[in-house]
């Protein structure tokens, strides 16, 4: 009863699946399909349509262009619109209609020319009347501005026709334009040859309404064919009166950028709308087919869909047919197997049954699942019998090993903690009597879960181990605070017998260890205090007492040594304070002795130069003096002119009287700076001596320079005499002129004397200039190392002061600690 009703649970539920998706289907197929059938046939239709009409206007545009370009290239066309006479071209114009009528399938063809002003020059349709301005035409207005060739379908003068203009350029000059005007009416006759078979046929209408916006009156149309009130047709030679008559009956009129397709009579009708350059809608194009171009197309596409639609019906039917089935043979039944498996074991308690399932699939694997846990439901009540059975012998290493998951862990859990529990009250006896016997006391245990014998057992083990723990203890806690260096504490707990004797022993022990650690303390805090004093005093024996006199010894020996460092940074300090002192002193006598070396440098530079200036002159006067000797051994042999050489013997005395003049004056400043000299000398002291007698010779140089200027003098004033009487002594004059030689040749040895004494002075005082020149460079060198020297014994009176300080801190037996 239960199968069937699982079956036809199934049953229901798959039919309602399969006809709610076959409903589902049906009308997706329907709405996306079927329905949009019509609008994409339409579509599809009206897309064809205005290709075709745009590809054949595009292909009137660039023959239009073609043309008019080759016309822009003419020489004739360019001197035409440059020099404004059409004589030229008028011939070809004129027959530019026929000629492509005649060659071309177009019929109706005409040229216009225009200058670079936008003016109308000659148009082939009326080659006798200008046609005016152009400007206003965008077409035209849009080559004049871009200078590149464009075309459209406009509506003007001449109706519905396409325009393609070119820019007329010699090199870069703009010229004007020509433009080419083609009809429109071989479309029509394109588009019912190419479309013969469906006897199609194309119109192009003209808004009348258009036509009255763009041209204020309707002039233009008024002798075309109406179609409606508002449509008329565009040219009445384009279309035969049966197309137009035929637009007439079937056209459903259409405004503005609206598109139609329809069904009239056994036709369909396109309805698209035509636009000028400017991109306004102008009128209508009409394409007439027979209806079956639109029927056929959609009865065809709605037997597909509704063929797709039959064969995935039927598609589904058979596929949940073989998915029932399949349900029945794959999961019914199993389910089945798995139910009568399941009660089997519940009624008899043998979990040895399995479930005969060997399928794959999720009820496969449920059985292999149920048959899984079956064998681990046995596998642990096996196992909790032999654990149990074992229990009871008294065996303890028994346990449930399987691996279990759910209640069958939680029952293996509680078996083997339970056996696990009775094993370590066992083993914690047995450890803690083991760790008595060992005279480990630190065994700690409970009862736990024991009772009965167990747990006293447990409980007298557990209080002597504690008995004997506290004491052993206390002995490691004392133990543990002196190893930290902490010899306070002592063993408090109560003992007997040998444990007491050890507690006495130990609690001695680290008494007599503090006493000296205390004494050693104090020593060593005193010692980092600077006192050097203290000692350990305390009574010890052993390795403590090889301590203290080892401690003891090394104060000694650091008193000692403090002592002696002390006595010597005094001794250092005074030495260093003695030192800088000196130093000081001597830097303030080296500075002075190069200041007065730097003065008398100076002056001995002054004097150099004032010598060397005197030795010039002395020169110039030796020079002089040779040619007065000359001039005097020349006036014996020119006796006879005596009274001139007189004269000039006047004359030359008075110069010798000036010379001589100067010659004193120089022997005068020499005198006295040799004296200079003598007392920067005699400062100079002993470095000064050799100074000192070169400024004496100098001096008696110049005593003598002088001496030989008077007499000189003297002789002048002899001569001067001897002159005013040389008329009357002319008798006289050639033993008075060989007096005068004699004099001359004194005069002259005296001069060369004083010239070489003032060399010799000049080569001295540079000498001695050069000397001093050492000499203070030799006192600047001592004055700097005195310096140095002087800063060195200051740095070692600060080192000396503080080594001093540094020793105050320490206090001796030998002395008292320093303040």
């Amino acid at each position: 009863m239960q199968t069937q009703s699982l079956k036809f649970k199934i049953l229901s539920v798959s039919l309602a699946v399969t006809l709610l998706v076959l409903v589902l289907l049906g009308s997706t197929l329907y709405f996306t399909e079927i329905k949009p059938l019509k609008s994409q046939v339409s579509l599809d239709l009206q897309n064809d349509m205005q290709t075709f009409i745009d590809s054949k206007i595009d292909l009137k545009i660039q023959g239009g262009i073609i043309g008019s370009a080759m016309l822009s290239l003419n020489q004739k066309v360019k001197d035409a619109v440059r020099n404004a006479d059409s004589t030229e071209i008028y011939p070809i114009l004129k027959t530019v209609k026929d000629d492509y009528a005649a060659k071309t399938n177009f019929q109706g063809v005409f040229i216009e020319i225009i200058n670079a002003a936008g003016d109308s020059l000659l148009r082939s349709w009326k080659l006798d009347q200008p046609g005016g301005k152009r400007l206003q035409d965008p077409l035209i207005k849009q080559v004049f501005e871009t200078r590149q060739a464009q075309g459209a379908l406009i509506f003007g003068e001449r109706g519905v026709t396409i325009v393609a203009a070119t820019p007329i350029l010699d090199n870069t000059e703009f010229l004007g334009a020509t433009a080419m005007i083609l009809g429109v009416g071989s479309i029509s006759r394109d588009f019912a040859e190419q479309f013969k078979n469906t006897h199609g046929q194309w119109i192009m209408l003209v808004d009348k309404q258009y036509v009255n916006d763009k041209l204020g009156n309707t002039k233009a149309v008024d002798s075309l064919m109406p179609i409606t009130d508002r449509y008329v047709v565009a040219n009445n030679k384009w279309f035969s009166e049966e197309v137009i008559q035929q637009t007439k009956a079937l056209y459903q009129a259409s405004n503005g950028e609206q598109t139609s397709v329809y069904l009239a009579a056994d036709k369909v009708v396109v309805d698209l709308p035509a636009y000028d350059e400017s991109g306004k809608v102008f009128g209508r194009q009409v394409f007439i087919q027979d209806a079956a171009v639109l029927t056929e197309p959609l009865a065809k596409a709605m037997n597909n869909a509704w063929t797709t639609l039959i064969m995935v019906a039927l598609g589904i039917l058979i596929l949940s047919s073989i998915i029932i089935g399949l349900i029945i043979r794959l999961v019914i039944t199993p389910l089945q197997t798995l139910n009568q498996t399941i009660t089997e074991v519940d009624q008899n308690g043998d979990f040895s049954l399995r479930i005969q399932i060997d399928s794959e699939d999720e009820v496969g694997r449920t059985a292999k699942a149920i048959n899984h846990h079956l064998d681990k439901v046995n596998q642990a009540i096996h196992q909790a019998n032999q654990v149990v059975g074992a229990l009871a012998k008294g065996q303890l290493d028994k346990r449930i090993e399987g691996n279990f998951n759910g209640r069958l862990l939680e029952l293996k859990q509680s078996i083997n903690v339970s056996i696990d529990n009775i094993q370590q009250m066992m083993n914690a006896l047995e450890n803690t009597l083991k760790a008595l016997s060992q005279g480990h006391f630190s065994v700690q245990q409970t009862s736990g879960q024991a009772q009965g014998a167990f747990g006293q057992m447990l409980n007298q083990s557990q209080n002597a181990m504690q008995n004997l723990s506290g004491i052993i203890r206390e002995i490691n806690e004392v133990m543990q605070t002196v190893s930290r260096g902490n010899f306070q504490n002592r063993i408090q707990v109560a003992a007997q017998g040998e444990l007491d004797a050890l507690k006495r022993e130990i609690n001695q022990t680290v008494h007599v260890l503090a006493l000296v650690i205390d004494d050693i303390t104090k020593v060593m805090q005193a010692q980092s205090n600077g006192d050097l004093t203290q000692s350990v005093g305390v009574a010890c024996d052993g390795e403590l007492a090889d301590l203290k006199e080892a401690i003891n010894h090394n104060a000694e020996h650091l008193n000692r040594t403090i002592n002696q460092v002390m006595n010597a940074s005094n001794t250092v300090s005074h030495v260093a304070s003695e030192v800088s002192r000196g130093s000081m002193s001597l830097s303030d006598s080296v500075q002075q002795q190069a200041a007065s070396m730097e003065q008398t440098s100076a002056t001995m530079a002054e004097m150099n130069s004032a010598i060397e200036t005197n030795a010039q002159n002395a020169l110039n006067v030796d020079h002089l003096e040779h040619e007065l000797q000359k001039n005097s051994v020349n006036a014996g042999q020119v006796m006879k002119q005596t009274i001139n050489a007189m004269a000039e013997i006047q004359n030359s005395s008075k110069r010798i009287e000036e010379i001589v003049t100067l010659i004193d004056s120089i022997a005068f400043q020499t005198n006295l700076l040799a004296l200079n000299a003598a007392v920067e000398a005699a400062r100079a002291g002993e470095h000064g001596r050799g100074f000192a007698v070169v400024a004496g010779e100098v001096r008696a140089l110049a005593q003598k320079s002088a001496d030989a200027a008077r007499e000189i003098n003297q002789l002048i004033g002899d001569s001067i005499n001897v002159i005013n009487r040389g008329t009357q002594l002319a008798g006289e004059s050639e033993s008075v002129l060989a007096q005068m030689n004699d004099s001359i040749d004194k005069v002259t040895q005296m001069i060369a004397e004083i010239a070489n004494s003032s060399a010799e002075q000049s080569r001295g005082v540079n000498e001695v200039n050069q000397a001093l020149q050492l000499i203070d460079q030799v006192t600047q060198n001592n004055a700097a190392l005195v310096e140095e020297t002087s800063a060195a014994a200051q740095s070692m009176q600060d080192q000396a002061d503080e080594l001093e300080q540094q020793m105050q801190f320490f206090k001796t037996r030998n002395q008292k600690r320093l303040n």
